[in-house]
């Protein structure tokens, strides 16, 4: 599935009905609100910051675990593992 990202807060996480997050995971292996995407706009576009909150497991950034309270700043094409779901930040293609 593909998503488009607007500059705002996104919460990712496994799909709960208490704790919604609005991009849910299908995944027991994932928290419900692992994962927290800032999309930020600057001069040359959008900063993408993606901040580790509630994992129970690890979550990985192209092979480096992520701890819990810790952000990193995505490029594309980085590979974002939660649980056992594998996530694929990609540019989106013109048409």
């Amino acid at each position: 599935k593909h998503f488009l990202l607007l500059p705002s807060s996104i919460r990712i996480g496994r799909k709960e009905q208490q704790e919604p997050s609005q991009l849910q995971i299908i995944d027991g292996y994932s928290s419900s609100c692992s994962l927290l995407l800032d999309v930020i706009p600057s001069d040359k576009g959008c900063l993408f910051k993606l901040t580790v909150k509630h994992a129970t497991n690890p979550v990985y950034v192209n092979s480096s675990e992520i701890a819990v309270n810790n952000s990193v700043y995505l490029n594309f094409d980085d590979v974002i593992i939660m649980g056992k779901t594998k996530l694929t930040f990609k540019k989106q293609k013109k048409s």
